[in-house]
């Protein structure tokens, strides 16, 4: 299987997505900004562009992070500017940026997994983009098999020896409906249908963020029991009010209700 793509920024600007999709496109990667602040200034108008011609559509986020904990950050970001989207594609986390040379491969694998779980946990399909040096040496073989791998290699063919699920071929292509150059991409699986396929993340309730006090103790017992679960992303929301339907939620699972 090999199905034509795009990936774009705020670099290409005015897109007929119609013409787009008649000239052969199959989907289309969109970005949705850099690290944890700027968000890309045509990630929405893309996404209604692409919905709109029916074309299945992913993001991918370009990374300047050094550490797991900023790469956390980027991913909370990524994931907030497209919580109202519904993506068919893979959510791919770009890490080809120069300050990330001096890390080493268990360093950067770290750092990549890091946002790449992240996303997963909120129930996207995690894909890790880098250019063919760096996949080829920059990263732990136990990242490169855990996350599908998008390839960067402006060539004729592909010539990495790993597995990868996408290849970006051209950084100069030329699509109608595009009057500017645009990166050329090709898909070897069918994306649609593997995340029409995935069940719902499971929420896994973070314990590393609880914070030390008088209810520490209690809300760690609450989490190993799974009176608290958390959201998508595992998040507790430790201060949000307890409203009604939480309490009959809580109180059901306490067996209180069983009369």
């Amino acid at each position: 299987m090999e199905i034509k793509g795009i990936d774009i920024s705020e670099y290409q600007t005015d897109i007929d997505f119609e013409q787009v999709r008649a000239a052969g496109i199959g989907y289309v990667m969109i970005r949705t900004g850099y690290g944890a602040k700027y968000a890309d200034k045509m990630l929405r108008s893309h996404v209604a562009g692409a919905s709109g011609a029916g074309l299945p559509y992913g993001f991918y986020h370009y990374s300047y992070a050094l550490t797991p904990a900023e790469a956390e950050e980027e991913a909370e970001f990524a994931l907030g500017l497209v919580k109202d989207f519904k993506p068919t594609m893979p959510f791919a986390y770009d890490v080809e940026d120069v300050s990330q040379r001096s890390l080493s491969p268990e360093e950067l694998s770290a750092v990549a997994d890091a946002f790449l779980a992240r996303v997963a946990r909120a129930g996207c399909y995690p894909m890790l983009y880098s250019y063919l040096r760096r996949l080829a040496g920059d990263f732990t073989p136990q990242l490169l098999g855990k996350y599908d791998v998008w390839l960067a290699q402006w060539a004729s063919a592909p010539d990495f020896d790993g597995s990868f699920g996408m290849w970006q071929y051209s950084a100069s292509g030329r699509v109608p409906g595009i009057a500017s150059a645009v990166d050329l991409d090709v898909a070897y699986r069918d994306y649609p249908a593997i995340i029409a396929g995935m069940e719902p993340p499971e929420p896994v309730p973070r314990t590393d963020n609880i914070p030390d006090g008088y209810a520490k103790a209690a809300v760690e017992k609450a989490v190993a029991r799974k009176l608290l679960l958390g959201d998508a992303g595992g998040d507790l929301m430790l201060h949000s009010p307890l409203s009604r339907q939480d309490f009959c939620v809580l109180a059901d699972r306490l067996g209180l209700l069983d009369v």
